[in-house]
């Protein structure tokens, strides 16, 4: 089961999401993903797989792709998406790690 972690850098608290693991007999603390400065703040970036991709971009060719389309494609995959006012989203793709990514632009 994961948690929210503070993290304190300088003057500055972080939060991310991290679960305990027995590795060999140790707990070792993994790292799920990123939250920001405030945990209340919705998620807005999310990565991507594949199947995921597939069908966000079937829908944007063919001009039919709606909000709801989007949040309900993250939500099928099991992301923590907040429901509200999407305005704009953007793709992106990382080179070294050959890893798709959404981000969410709320009003």
């Amino acid at each position: 089961m994961s948690f929210i972690r503070k993290i304190k850098k300088g003057d500055k608290i972080y939060y991310a999401e991290v679960i305990n693991e027995r590795i060999n007999g140790k707990v070792v603390q993994r790292h799920v993903r990123y939250i920001g400065t405030d945990p209340e703040t919705p998620q807005t970036r999310f990565e991507l797989g594949k199947k995921e991709l597939k069908q966000l971009l079937d829908q944007i060719l063919t001009d039919s792709i709606t909000p709801d389309d989007i949040l309900n494609i993250l939500e099928k995959s099991g992301k923590p998406v907040t429901r509200g006012k999407l305005k704009k989203f953007g793709i992106e793709y990382d080179l070294t790690k050959k890893t798709y990514y959404i981000f969410l632009r709320y009003r």
